[in-house]
Parts: C-alpha cells; sequence; structure tokens
C-alpha cells in the first residue's frame, strides 16, 4: 500500500473545507456589496451574513485548520485580531453605532498581525512558508478595504 505524503502544495480535507468556506463568505459579501451600491433589496442580510462569517470564520477555528502544530498558536492570535476586521467594515458599511471604533480597533490591530507574521515567516521552516504567503496576502488585502473603508466619508 502507499502512503500519501502531504508536501506545501496538497492540502488536507479539513484545509479544503476552510478554503472553501472562506471563499464563500466572501462571495456573498461580495454580493452584498454589489446589492448595497445598487440599493437594490437583501443587500443588508447578505452583507450580515457575508461578514459576519467571515469574521466567525477568521475567529480562531478559521486557520486553525490551516496550519501544522508549530503554527497553532500564531494562527490562533492572527486568527482573533483578524476577526475584528469584517466587523469593522460591516459596521461601517451598515452605518451602526459604534462604527469608528470598530474600523478604529481592526486598523490597529490587522497591520500589527501583519507585522508579526512578517518577522515569524523569516523564522519560519520551509513547510511553513505557504501558511504564512496565504496570511500575508489576507491582511494586505484587508489593511487595503480597512484604510479605503476609513477615508471614505458614507452618509
Amino acid at each position: 500500500m502507499s502512503e500519501i505524503i502531504l508536501d506545501a502544495g496538497e492540502k488536507t480535507p479539513a484545509q479544503n473545507i476552510t478554503n472553501n468556506t472562506e471563499k464563500a463568505v466572501i462571495g456573498i459579501a461580495l454580493v452584498g456589496t454589489l446589492f448595497k451600491l445598487q440599493h437594490w433589496p437583501g443587500a443588508s442580510i447578505l452583507l450580515v451574513i457575508g461578514l459576519s462569517g467571515l469574521a466567525i470564520h477568521y475567529f480562531p477555528m478559521g486557520f486553525y485548520f490551516l496550519t501544522n502544530k508549530a503554527e497553532k498558536a500564531v494562527a490562533a492570535a492572527s486568527g482573533f485580531f483578524l476577526s475584528f476586521a469584517p466587523l469593522g467594515i460591516l459596521f461601517k458599511v451598515q452605518h451602526w453605532p459604534g462604527a469608528s471604533v470598530m474600523l478604529t480597533v481592526a486598523m490597529v490591530t490587522v497591520p500589527l498581525v501583519y507585522l508579526a507574521l512578517f518577522f515569524l515567516r523569516k523564522k519560519a521552516q520551509h513547510d511553513s512558508l505557504p501558511f504564512y504567503n496565504s496570511m500575508l496576502l489576507r491582511t494586505t488585502f484587508l489593511i487595503i478595504i480597512l484604510f479605503t473603508l476609513a477615508m471614505v466619508r458614507m452618509h
């Protein structure tokens, strides 16, 4: 019998599920954003489902399955702080009270997560680089969205 060896390009079933879940909730959030821009009915519920789902996904369990044992603590801490970003975006887009606080917390924590991941990546082993690269990519997009929303004045 042959033994299956996972290399950096192969993913476990748990990783596939979390990746697909993340893609699905991002898709729902993007459709909700499109609906919101067009002032179509259902935009609010799609945004709430998509961005709340993304926050729940980013909460420690979202990245817990994407890593090996060495990065579980990094993944849990990163996921906790990255979960503030979709909530800050949701509060800002929905014009909910506390939006500026949520967005500010996200604007402080997400760049700190990026810096921590950037420096940890330099010390990481070769098999851990895909994890750090994907996390850096996620945080880069979140930083761009957060700072863009902070610059936009919504009425």
